[in-house]
């Protein structure tokens, strides 16, 4: 069975044997993150380029041009009506560069942000609340999943047989996912 790979790149990487051709390919796929992302959605959500286009009101054409282009040649109007087209909220944020901690402690606080907008929004209804409490619970569940995978990482990558920490949670700590009258 052949080798399955995870891009374009992983492909060129894995088979190719010219260098300049391998950086060249590289650059000129980082130029496109943008517009490989609008092709993507536009895939995942089954949607035609022709459908696009009506969409939209342009040609076809002008659909390949945009999901084609480089990053920096694509207009503002166009990525607008796009997002409008899939259904999707487009954001755009400006932010000094963060490391690795910076950017997870960042996320951590919107998260919170998030997550308090949810309990002031589910206190004002027992059947929103139940159902808040139950997306808290699992959002809860698959956070520790993931932190427990990063540690694991973190341990093969020390080459170590016993993990340095182990994430547990015990039952009392879960949100229940029913109102406490309280």
């Amino acid at each position: 069975m052949a080798k399955r790979h995870k891009s374009v790149s992983d492909l060129v990487r894995d088979v190719g044997s010219d260098a300049s051709f391998k950086t060249r390919l590289e650059d000129e796929l980082a130029k496109k993150n943008l517009s490989k992302i609008l092709f993507a959605m536009r895939c995942a959500g089954g949607v035609t380029q022709e459908e696009m286009a009506k969409r939209l009101g342009c040609s076809q054409s002008k659909i390949s041009k945009i999901e084609h282009s480089e990053d920096t040649d694509l207009q503002l109007g166009d990525l607008i009506d796009y997002a409008k087209a899939l259904d999707v909220q487009m954001s755009i944020a400006f932010h000094k560069h963060m490391n690795s901690v910076e950017s997870v402690k960042y996320h951590a606080f919107r998260m919170k942000e998030h997550l308090d907008r949810l309990a002031t929004f589910a206190s004002r209804d027992d059947q929103i609340l139940e159902g808040v409490a139950r997306f808290f619970n699992e959002t809860l569940v698959n956070l520790l999943n993931l932190f427990s995978q990063s540690a694991a990482k973190l341990q093969e990558s020390r080459g170590r047989s016993k993990e340095p920490f182990e994430v547990t949670a015990s039952p009392e700590l879960l949100v229940s996912g029913k109102s406490s009258g309280k």
